[in-house]
């Protein structure tokens, strides 16, 4: 992962490596969560990343998300 956020190719990747196939994943590379509903995109405390079937991947603080999206690749096996 190069710290971007994830794109179509990754998400569709991660879900094929856990076998994902009754719920959606998704990315949102293009921040259309931000323009779409209330949410403002600012940081909050914490933040975790939770794999499809709740196991905690990873938790960190601050605005880089790079620690998030890689453990979430590594879960992957990728």
């Amino acid at each position: 992962m190069d710290g971007n956020p994830p794109d179509g190719s990754d998400v569709a990747k991660y879900a094929n490596a856990v076998k994902v196939m009754d719920i959606p994943v998704t990315g949102d590379a293009t921040n259309q969560t931000i323009d779409l509903t209330p949410w403002s995109g600012v940081a909050r405390p914490g933040k975790c990343a939770v794999s499809p079937d709740m196991v905690m991947l990873a938790c960190y603080t601050g605005e880089d998300d790079t620690e998030g999206f890689d453990a979430i690749m590594a879960h992957a096996g990728q």
